[in-house]
Formats: C-alpha cells, structure tokens, sequence
C-alpha cells in the first residue's frame, strides 16, 4: 500500500462582527475565523483529494495550487471518478456496524427525502425535529399507519445521517457529525475534518452505501 500525503490548510471565513462591553460600552468587534480544510496526495497513483468547503469549484482550485507549488507540475488535473451511492438499506431501520476503536456511541437516520417509483413525479421528505424520542421510522409507521419503514412504491433518494462519538473521556456521548448522502453521487462529507471524513468513508463501503465509481467530476 502506497503512503498517503496529507497536508492541513486553514482558509479565512468571512468576516464577522459581534458586540461586546468595553469600559462599560458596546463596541464592534471584527473577526475572521479560520477554516479547517485537508488536502490528501496519494503518490502511487496522483490522485488528489480535497476535503475543505466551498464546492467542487474551489475544491479543484485548491487542487490546482496544490500541484503547482507543492508537486511543482503545470500539468492539467482530470476529475477521476464520482462516488455512486445506492440508499436502498435506510428504507427501514437497520444495524450500523462499527469497530470499537473509533468510538462511536450512536447512529441515527434524521431524514429521508421519499421519491415515488411510479415516474409520475413529487417528492416527500421526512425528519426527526429537536427533541424527538420515536424514531424517524417509528413516526412514518404511525403516520402511514403500517410497517416502521419507507412506504412501499417510494425510493429514497436522500439521506441525513447523524454519528455521534463518545466524549473525549468516558463513554457519554460527545459530538456528533451530521451529513448527508444523495443518489447517485452526492455527499457531504467533504465539507467535514479529514478525520471524521476517513472513519466515516471506511463505513460508507461497510454499510453497503456507497457501492460503485463512475467516470464524472467531483462532489458538489
């Protein structure tokens, strides 16, 4: 196995104006946060993998910068492949197989956008709200008053998935890392840390949700 490259970027936010007493006062005060992003190189193969904000345009920009002053090539970059995801498991509730070393304390589905099969068109999408303690399945089952599932004839077509990880000491939960998987190639993970995105991208292939590559650009 090829060593992978990974070098920490922080790019400026936009700035930001928050009040504050001084000397009794309210006084504006300006500030530019700093943006976690990741760039990851594998050398074996050239493939060139951004993990920051911003969207498939600044992503390839950074990807560009990175080739020209770190690898030192004026050569152009090509898109590779596009993730296919296939969200047929999150119809009903399922298990969320984890390792232990990763310490997560739970997995929940916080929504589903519900698209008929029949080709007549309309979408339906359904989530969980601050507070709720059934399920989102628990509450389509009581609102379509069958099975605790995705209606038979619907496909879901879109995803959010909420990971919480255990608190840094003990085994409470701590924060949690919410994002979301679109058919046929969309993900959000992107836009997460480099280390939550690799132990999450590990469970994506375990969970049978991310299936397949095609030829295409990068996520959006």
């Amino acid at each position: 196995d090829s060593e992978i490259w990974q070098t920490t970027m922080y790019l400026s936010g936009l700035p930001q104006v928050d009040l504050e007493f001084e000397s009794g006062k309210l006084t504006p005060r300006e500030r530019q946060l700093a943006n976690e992003g990741a760039i990851l190189y594998d050398p074996a193969d050239g493939a060139i993998d951004i993990v920051a904000p911003g969207g498939s345009r600044s992503r390839a920009a950074l990807a560009a910068l990175f080739a020209q002053h770190l690898l030192q090539t004026d050569e152009p970059l090509k898109s590779i492949t596009l993730r296919e995801y296939d969200l047929y498991s999150l119809k009903r509730p399922r298990d969320f197989e984890v390792d232990e070393a990763d310490r997560i304390h739970h997995i929940e589905v916080r929504m589903l956008r519900l698209e008929p099969i029949d080709g007549g068109g309309g979408r339906l999408t359904v989530e969980t709200t601050p507070g709720q303690t059934a399920s989102l399945f628990q509450r389509l089952g009581d609102w379509m008053g069958g099975e605790v599932a995705a209606p038979d004839g619907f496909d879901v077509t879109r995803a959010r998935l909420s990971v919480c990880f255990m608190a840094a000491r003990g085994t409470r939960p701590g924060r949690s890392c919410t994002f979301e998987i679109a058919e046929p190639n969309d993900c959000t993970l992107k836009d997460h840390k480099s280390t939550e995105r690799l132990i999450l991208e590990k469970y994506l292939v375990r969970w049978n949700l991310l299936v397949a590559s095609v030829d295409g650009a990068p996520d959006d």
